[in-house]
């Protein structure tokens, strides 16, 4: 394949594949972080085949795969401790206190 037919392609696919990801994010039928993980994972594959490239085809992808492994496995463990570590604040109460503290005005004129 010639870097011209490579271009043609990537235009032809380029308008019709953003608007059909825009109407699938915007209708709610894909979540936007999942959409967003799938495209970094996207690009860390591409970026594996070009770095790995020189050791053949079979390892480049295996090295891939374990590459884009790597990064989904560090991603789920940040987010199970993200969640852990960072509790939701409870609004109503700190709505509750604030109503019963003093006024003050912050400037003067």
């Amino acid at each position: 394949m010639t870097y011209g037919t490579a271009l043609l392609l990537v235009l032809i696919g380029f308008a019709p594949g953003a608007y059909v990801g825009a109407r699938l994010v915007n209708g709610g039928w894909v979540n936007a972080v999942a959409l967003r993980v799938a495209f970094a994972m996207l690009l860390l594959y591409c970026a594996g085949r070009i770095l790995f490239r020189p050791g053949g085809r079979a390892r480049a992808a295996l090295e891939t795969s374990l590459l884009v492994a790597g990064f989904a496995g560090t991603y789920l463990v940040m987010r199970l401790l993200g969640r852990r570590w960072r509790r939701a604040p409870e609004w109503g109460a700190i709505y509750r206190a604030k109503q019963r503290e003093p006024f003050v005005y912050d400037y003067e004129i």
